[in-house]
């Protein structure tokens, strides 16, 4: 199936009649581009069904921004109850490029039931490496597919090296245990590499699962072992010094060269080239054993001079373990645009990749070669920095409007470099009304886990509803994300109030700025506004239903669930959908005020696309100099789509956010969402720093009262480093915010302790000394009697109180 000649092909099988059946399969192979053209982002391949409704359901949706194949891959779907009935069919459909483009094969389609003893094993071709006389170490699952329980022999032919078979409880075996119809059996595959193996030495097994119940069945994957040869050195470095390979440093290397089209490379010239073809680049072996502390440094840039990678053409890093089995220590997405400089990774290294088999490599993913680039370089793996900190718990009391400043410094004492950065996470106040909802558990999540795909394989087409469905919202609360903010509308007792005020006189009407699915701006604020931890001084506006404090996405109208890296970040989801401004049935106004120190953005008869007259919504986004940000929903026309939006907050690399609602019936009128973060009473003058061995950073903490009530407000101070053995570090923060000085009253001296004999000579001093003494630091404090005044009536009562006999009253500063 291609996209010859209509953009479009479909084949759709007779009826089939499955009425009265209960236990039915579809089974398909299927190829992307194999020996013809590569399909792109779009150019999909659907199997779908129909089912007792007349409704074609769709069972697989096979993208076309996964990387090409070829070799066909198995596809197996347990048919539901909606599919037996006497008019079922079955149908392959594609999407593509009108033309001999967008190539898709189909082959062995099969409708029917199981047959009684089937037996497959995945994957069915794995490779792997270890050195000369070490273990590869394979993974695999043996499948039962057949209508049976049954048990399979294992055995390896084709092979020189020696294959073992092993359960998941590490047993040696011959045999799987009996399993279950449709479930499957983890198999741990290990083959020993000679002592004599040199490297690139490779090794071919067939591994055979054989029916017991019936041994004329069987299924069979290969695994390919190969040599590292013997260890290299560690530490380990690769600066790519020149444009070839330094070969005995890499065990593997598919698809990847080094070249100079990385941009602002830390080793200039010369980085590691990563595209799109899946490519590979895997380091020798390396013996850790015995070693603490190591860390795998590198610095990568994604698009450089070349092509920028999309969502899904990721760079994938992964350490081999002491099992042998590759895990993921970092996954930079495709998606966020170039990069003009490379950023810099440190991790340390697991616990399990010490051994004298550890290894990295870099993998990528994406549509095809000479495309969607990755760049690495200056890779290391090397011993771990040590962190040290001066100042463990910082505490201030202040009074309303002061500030102070505490200093913190921050050492390397170990024997690699030291990177570290700053966040400051509040912790929320118990006087908020959040809070009282958050302990009752009365609150929506920051955000929701979605069925794999929900987002990703959904393709939308302008102009077509949505049919997908999220969660319903249940309460009128929501969070706190991962930055501290929260949401409370106005239908919770207690919570905001929806307060409308027309600013269509007063404010300035940007609609001329917008068109469907684009955006304008920038638009002046008129004051700072904080935004997860940035001030920001203007905004733009999307004409679907979001405002950014950047322009980048702005014109989305792809809605996705919150958070999601991939562009629009930084934004504020009001009504994220495909909206219109300039629909011929209705006039829409987009009125930005900033009269009053607040910012109002108000949408008036504001469009969806497509709207017959009437669709519209009103509706403000309000924000303050005090980071609180307001949605307010006036009206929403009868006929307007209120389930199929986004409705919340992100981040601005989309890693943070809070999710409202999506894909749900929540709005109505007269609804107000407010978002709150807790108040930035503290600050850093530094957000990151790198430490050679030796070397220090002193770094200042503001604390102010702001806008703040009296009372306790707590946050926690994290370092993020890449010392392995103190990251993250935690330093809780406190500030007491008062309108009364705190002191002791009759501690004149203003030492923490008395009144005694101390503060009686200190007052003497001040008040007859010759030259008079230094007035006390705390006038309140010395006075005793509460007069108001400091004279000699405050001697005589201090006296009172400590020599009289009896004695006289405490002392009353009131």
């Amino acid at each position: 199936l291609n996209g010859n000649p209509d953009g479009a092909d479909t084949v759709m099988s007779q009826a089939i009649d499955l009425a009265g059946e209960t236990n039915v399969i579809v089974k398909y192979f299927y190829e992307q581009t194999g020996g013809g053209d590569a399909p792109e982002a779009g150019d999909d391949l659907y199997a779908e069904y129909l089912d007792s409704t007349g409704t074609w359901i769709v069972i697989n949706q096979h993208l076309g921004s996964e990387p090409d194949e070829t070799e066909y891959t198995e596809v197996v779907y347990q048919l539901p109850g909606d599919a037996m009935h006497s008019g079922f069919r079955l149908r392959f459909r594609s999407t593509g490029t009108v033309g001999a483009f967008d190539d898709w094969f189909v082959d062995d389609i099969f409708v029917g039931n199981p047959p009684a003893y089937e037996v497959s094993i995945s994957p069915q071709f794995a490779s792997g490496f270890a050195n000369s006389g070490d273990t590869v170490y394979f993974s695999a699952y043996v499948l039962n597919s057949g209508l049976n329980d049954d048990s399979y022999d294992l055995t390896a032919s084709g092979n020189l090296w020696d294959v073992s078979f092993f359960d998941a409880f590490d047993v040696p075996i011959t045999q799987t245990s009996l399993i279950p119809s449709n479930d499957s059996e983890y198999v741990s595959i290990r083959v020993l590499v000679p002592v004599s193996a040199l490297m690139a030495d490779i090794d071919s097994a067939t591994i055979t699962a054989t029916s017991q119940g019936d041994n004329l069945v069987s299924g069979s994957g290969v695994v390919e072992s190969n040599s590292n040869g013997t260890l290299s050195n560690f530490p380990w470095f690769e600066p790519f010094p020149a444009d070839t390979l330094v070969s005995y440093r890499w065990a593997q290397m598919t698809g990847a060269v080094v070249g100079t089209e990385g941009l602002n490379e830390p080793s200039e010239p010369y980085a590691l080239n990563l595209d799109g073809s899946v490519d590979t680049a895997m380091t020798t072996t390396l013996d850790l054993s015995g070693q603490t502390g190591v860390i795998l440094s590198y610095y990568y840039q994604a698009g450089g001079g070349g092509d920028v990678p999309e969502a899904g053409d990721n760079l994938l890093v992964e350490y081999k373990n002491d099992i042998g089995i590759w895990t993921n220590i970092n996954t930079h997405n495709g998606g966020n645009g170039i990069m003009t400089d490379f950023a810099y990774v440190s991790v340390g290294v697991p616990t399990d990749g010490y051994y004298n088999g550890f290894q990295v490599r870099f993998i990528t993913t994406g549509s095809s070669a000479n495309s969607d680039d990755w760049f690495v370089d200056d890779i290391r793996v090397d011993f771990a920095p040590t962190m040290s900190y001066n100042n463990d718990l910082m505490t201030q009391s202040l009074l309303v409007g002061d500030t102070v400043y505490s200093e913190m410094t921050i050492d390397n004492g170990g024997p690699g470099g030291l990177n570290y950065s700053i966040n400051i996470i509040p912790v929320l106040s118990n006087t908020e009304k959040f809070v009282e909802l958050l302990k009752s558990n009365n609150v929506e999540p920051a955000r929701r886990l979605y069925p794999d795909g929900f987002d990703t394989a959904y393709k939308d087409i302008k102009g077509s509803d949505d049919p997908r469905e999220g969660f319903t919202v249940d309460k009128n609360a929501g969070g706190p994300d991962v930055f501290g903010y929260f949401w409370v509308d106005s239908d919770e007792p207690g919570g905001p109030v929806f307060d409308w005020s027309d600013v269509s006189g007063s404010g300035t009407d940007i609609v001329g700025d917008l068109d469907d699915d684009n955006f304008g701006g920038p638009y002046a604020l008129g004051f700072d506004f904080p935004y997860y931890g940035t001030d920001y001084s203007e905004i733009y506006i999307g004409s679907n239903g979001i405002i950014g404090f950047g322009p980048d996405g702005m014109n989305s109208r792809f809605k996705v669930s919150i958070p999601t890296s991939g562009t629009p970040n930084n934004m504020l989801c009001w009504l994220w959908d495909d909206l219109n401004p300039t629909d011929p049935d209705n006039t829409s106004h987009v009125y930005v005020d900033t009269n009053g120190g607040i910012c109002v953005i108000q949408f008036t008869d504001y469009s969806e696309y497509s709207a017959l007259a009437g669709d519209v919504v009103n509706a403000q986004v309000i924000l303050e100099p005090n980071g609180r940000i307001t949605y307010q929903y006036l009206s929403i026309g009868a006929g307007f789509d209120i389930t199929a939006n986004t409705i919340g907050i992100e981040n601005a690399d989309g890693t943070d956010g809070l999710e409202v609602s999506y894909l749900t019936s929540y709005l109505h009128d007269s609804l107000a969402i407010q978002f709150t973060s807790p108040y930035l009473w503290l600050k850093s003058d530094k957000s990151s720093g790198d430490l050679l061995t030796g070397e220090s950073d002193t770094v200042s903490f503001e604390f102010t009262t702001g806008d703040l009530d009296t009372g306790v407000y707590q946050a926690n101070v994290v370092i993020t480093s890449n010392d392995p053995l103190n990251n993250p570090v935690v330093i809780p923060a406190e500030l007491t915010v008062t309108d009364v000085p705190p002191y002791i009253c009759g501690d004149i001296d203003n030492n923490g302790t008395g009144p005694d004999i101390g503060d009686l000579v200190y007052l003497v001093e001040y008040s007859f000394g010759s030259p008079g003494g230094p007035a006390p630091e705390i006038v309140e404090a010395a006075d005793v009697n509460n007069d108001g005044n400091l004279d000699i009536a405050d001697i005589v009562y201090m006296v009172d109180y400590m020599f009289g006999d009896p004695a006289g009253p405490a002392p009353n500063c009131g």
